[in-house]
């Protein structure tokens, strides 16, 4: 024990004070935690900046506090020779005291710096040091942290809902398409009914990363689907939120030193809860990995760090063209094993196309007449047949319906005193053989 800390605690003793006792205590707490406290911070540093993992980070914390513990059983063992071993100094006081110590404030804050996330202490590897050396004196702070964590783990600990589950799977299924992406999600689903049913049965609750990577090329549904995947994460109780928040390079990256790091971490910030979608996340990887101007590898590390310490608040899906994807999973070692689940998302083929084009009419209140599907079938699988590299798909069937409609308006505009309510609602087979005007259309459709 410190030379100077038994003098101090000698000196106490020959005062003959009623106190001494309480003081020599209080004077071996706080010289054994103040070098605890040090010694974490450096651990603690050293995990900020990268040179330590996080498994070391507890390691090294656990150590120091075998430590600490020791050096207080050495100071209380001294204690006891010099005050004779009264019943208010003896080793069982000792652990009691310590038991205390170990279980307040400032552990609890060690565990967010670590971890960074409200998780419960049940399920945290940090889980024996659940708080601080605050003695308790500042009732209302404490008060204050007491409900924050109380929030915390109702907000953690959420329910499964089947009802709502199966009420927005009902949803994803009425979508054209996605035959094996619906196979994909459904597995997820089945994934955590098996982990609550384990749990209920006193078993462990195996952890999954529902980070996931959407590849595939524009009008696939890749946004449509992120935003189902929100909903249906907070009904199986694993978003607090559902929520659904899109980004791309620009709201990530910024201009100087410091500001992709601090605009990252907003967006973080406002995602919690819900999904973080990335749209052609693949423009985040520098072209030159030794480049000290792009800074989109500093925006990859803060998603890393959260895509893990946030793990039981947030999704984040990276989308984009599939080739590219490859080239963002590879841009960082990290990536990969976060991203865990990889979907892709492939082209609709020509009878899909024409599908989701009598979707889009009927969703404007309009119906296509009969001889009329013929011509807008034969446009669909024309677009599928000869789709080239920037095929649109559900995109270029917009743009289809959207034109369509506009010959359509053009028409009944000129005639509007002439025709019937069914007919001013009526696509005919003239409005889609007029497509012909338009040079993307005009050797599909014969004369």
């Amino acid at each position: 024990m410190d030379e100077k800390l038994v003098r101090r605690i000698q000196e106490e003793h020959k005062k003959n004070d009623p106190n001494a006792l309480r003081n020599a205590k209080l004077l071996a707490i706080s010289s054994v935690n103040s070098k605890f406290r040090i010694a974490v911070e450096n651990i603690l540093r050293g995990y900020s900046i990268g040179v330590t993992e996080k498994g070391a980070v507890v390691d090294a914390i656990v150590m120091e506090l075998g430590s600490t513990k020791n050096n207080l059983r050495d100071a209380y063992c001294l204690i006891e020779k010099l005050f004779g071993t009264p019943s208010h100094g003896s080793m069982s006081e000792m652990d009691k005291l310590l038991d205390l110590q170990f279980h307040t404030r400032d552990w609890k804050k060690i565990n967010e710096m670590v971890y960074l996330t409200e998780a419960d202490p049940e399920d945290d590897p940090l889980n024996i040091f659940t708080t601080s050396f605050d003695t308790g004196d500042d009732k209302k702070a404490d008060a204050k942290h007491n409900d924050k964590e109380t929030a915390g783990k109702k907000r953690i600990k959420r329910e499964y809902n089947k009802a709502g589950v199966q009420r927005i799977m009902k949803e994803f299924d009425s979508y054209i398409g996605w035959g094996s992406i619906k196979e994909q999600i459904q597995r997820l689903i089945n994934l955590t009914e098996y982990n609550l049913d384990r749990e209920h049965r006193g078993k462990s609750y195996n952890r999954v990363t529902n980070h996931m990577v959407f590849m595939g090329n524009p009008g696939t549904g890749k946004t449509t689907v992120a935003r189902l995947v929100g909903k249906i994460y907070k009904e199986m109780g694993l978003l607090s939120k559902g929520s659904f928040i899109q980004v791309s390079r620009a709201d990530l990256i910024g201009q100087h030193i410091g500001d992709t790091e601090v605009k990252t971490k907003a967006v973080i910030k406002k995602a919690m809860g819900g999904v973080l979608f990335i749209d052609e996340a693949y423009s985040l990887a520098p072209k030159d990995h030794e480049s000290n101007v792009d800074y989109g590898n500093r925006a990859i590390e803060e998603l890393i760090q959260a895509m893990e310490n946030r793990r039981d608040d947030l999704i984040v899906i990276a989308a984009g063209y599939s080739e590219n994807m490859q080239e963002f999973l590879d841009s960082n070692p990290g990536l990969k094993s976060r991203f865990s689940n990889v979907i892709c998302f492939d082209d609709y083929n020509g009878e899909e196309l024409y599908q989701i084009s009598q979707q889009m009419i009927s969703k404007q209140d309009l119906v296509i007449a009969e001889e009329a599907q013929t011509i807008l079938k034969m446009v669909t699988e024309a677009l599928y047949t000869h789709r080239g590299k920037n095929f649109g798909n559900a995109r270029d069937v917009r743009n289809l319906v959207d034109k369509i409609v506009l010959i359509h308006a053009d028409r009944v505009a000129s005639e509007m005193d002439k025709l019937t309510n069914e007919e001013k609602d009526t696509i005919t087979l003239d409005d889609c053989v007029r497509l012909k005007s338009f040079a993307e259309y005009s050797e599909i459709i014969p004369e």
